[in-house]
């Protein structure tokens, strides 16, 4: 079995992965919790969570490309989706709840109630189109810039929907 850093199958290179779901990990961990809270407390919470976000999603992007090319690689595509949803929704429940608890102390339950729906949104919707872009040999540069600005586009359209009294914009 190859070893894990040199995997160049049709999915691409691992270290791809592994850079691309750290930057997704570590913006959306910095953009969304300073879109949705004007709080000094808050901005040192997303400092500390962007910081585990990089380094989780590095984690993941590490073993997804594996995951998918092997044990999951006959797995039906509804049955990935939910898949990625749960995984995503780990992936920021992790990110949130390390985040919290060593930014906001008692309230780290907050951000991992938060982080977890953003992370299954953000991993949830990702992962196919970016997949299918590595199985094509095309650049995922624009899906990863997508991915890590989404926050911004959210909190605006959240912004706009409840007339900026949720939003600390």
């Amino acid at each position: 079995m190859a070893e894990l850093t040199t995997y160049n199958g049709e999915l691409g290179d691992v270290a791809d992965w592994e850079r691309d779901l750290g930057i997704v990990g570590g913006l959306s961990s910095l953009i969304t919790p300073l879109l949705a809270f004007n709080d000094p407390i808050v901005h040192w919470f997303a400092l500390v969570s962007a910081v585990f976000g990089v380094v989780t999603g590095r984690w993941l992007g590490r073993r997804l490309p594996r995951w998918l090319a092997g044990p999951y690689r006959h797995t039906p595509l509804s049955a990935l989706a939910v898949l990625m949803l749960v995984a995503g929704g780990l992936w920021g429940a992790v990110v949130g709840t390390l985040g919290g608890l060593l930014s906001a102390g008692p309230f780290f339950i907050l951000g991992t109630i938060c982080a977890a729906p953003c992370g299954a949104m953000q991993l949830g919707w990702l992962w196919l189109p970016y997949t299918s872009a590595k199985v094509r040999g095309k650049s995922t540069r624009w899906l990863v810039v997508l991915a890590g600005l989404a926050p911004v586009l959210g909190g605006l359209v959240l912004h706009w929907l409840t007339g900026g009294r949720v939003m600390g914009l």
